[in-house]
């Protein structure tokens, strides 16, 4: 018979084992704490990016309806607009309306509602600019005193929040 003696044989020891499983251990849980960190990081991105692609889009829709104006409606207060314009290239003009309402950007066309701009909104301020850069006094809106529309939007998502401003020049002006 055959004996097998691991006397004088290289190999490890107890204390070598947990010594070494303590250091994986710590190295994966070190690897665990950066991939859950960058998965919150992306998450968190991943809704600013949607934030911002909404405001943009808002704006983007707003300016060139405006752009096509031909005469603005008579409004109450800075956070709506109404004007005509041809947006549908039909030769006829129709009555455009922006405004919020529920924390949503709401847009009519002839009274008719399309689907939500934007969420979330906090506020809109249309200002109106005469030829010499003042603002035009609310409630004027006589075609010949505006030159410019200025655009503000905030938007709130959670904790954060962004405003976008830009002017426009109505071209049908």
């Amino acid at each position: 018979m055959y004996r097998i003696s691991f006397k004088g044989r290289p190999g490890f020891t107890v204390a070598e084992l947990i010594i070494a499983s303590a250091l994986v251990s710590v190295l994966m849980g070190a690897i665990l704490i950066t991939f859950v960190i960058g998965l919150k990081i992306w998450g968190s991105e991943m809704t600013r990016t949607a934030f911002i692609k909404d405001i943009s889009y808002s704006m983007q829709v707003i300016s060139e309806d405006l752009r096509q104006a031909t005469s603005f409606v008579p409004v109450t207060n800075r956070n709506r607009i109404g004007f005509l314009a041809d947006v549908n290239g039909d030769g006829s003009p129709e009555t455009v309306r922006y405004s919020v309402a529920g924390g949503n950007l709401l847009r009519t066309q002839n009274g008719t509602a399309t689907p939500v701009l934007a969420r979330n909104v906090q506020a809109i301020t249309f200002r109106y600019y005469r030829p010499d850069d003042n603002i035009n006094p609310m409630g004027v809106v006589n075609r010949a005193q505006i030159r410019v529309v200025e655009i503000d939007l905030v938007l709130t998502n959670g904790s954060e929040s962004m405003q976008f401003t830009t002017r426009v020049r109505p071209r049908g002006i």
